[in-house]
């Protein structure tokens, strides 16, 4: 089985929550998964979700829970790749 790219403490000071800083820190997480990518091969990005916003800001880059964990979510490789093609 192929391992997963984890993305651990990704997080912003709730002074500075809702001027875009979560937004271009997990593009440039993922941008790094997808470099990280192309020396080993991983099947999916996963995160925790701390709370329901957390959840909701990460469905927005199409993660979704992974079966039996509503609050553990992932992202594929192949999506992954898809979503920096078209970016």
């Amino acid at each position: 089985m192929l391992p997963a790219a984890v993305l651990t403490w990704l997080g912003v000071d709730r002074r500075y929550q809702g001027d875009g800083l979560g937004t271009l820190l997990l593009a440039q997480a993922l941008r790094d998964c997808y470099e990280a990518g192309k020396t080993f091969s991983f099947v999916a990005v996963i995160i925790d979700a701390v709370n329901e916003a957390a959840k909701s800001f990460y469905g927005r880059w199409s993660f979704r829970p992974l079966p039996g964990h509503p609050n553990r979510l992932f992202v594929s490789a192949v999506e992954l790749e898809a979503m920096m093609r078209s970016k």
